[in-house]
């Protein structure tokens, strides 16, 4: 009986250590979109263009940080 809860508790602490990396990569792409949506199309086009090039892999935020957009 002690190692079921000893085996629930650590179960509960590696599901909630991994929830709270979870949503704070989720917060980086929200603030992410958001910019992306503030941007004047010229910059949506910039993105667009890296996003279909080899830079495809990168993150929004850093293809947002090449084009200049604010």
């Amino acid at each position: 009986m002690k190692k079921i809860l000893i085996y629930s508790f650590l179960v509960i602490a590696l599901l909630a250590i991994l929830s709270i990396f979870i949503l704070r990569e989720v917060e980086k792409d929200r603030n992410a979109k958001e910019r992306y949506d503030n941007a004047d199309k010229g910059h949506q086009t910039c993105v667009n263009v890296l996003n279909n090039s080899k830079f495809s892999h990168k993150s929004l935020s850093w293809k947002l940080d090449k084009c200049k957009a604010p």
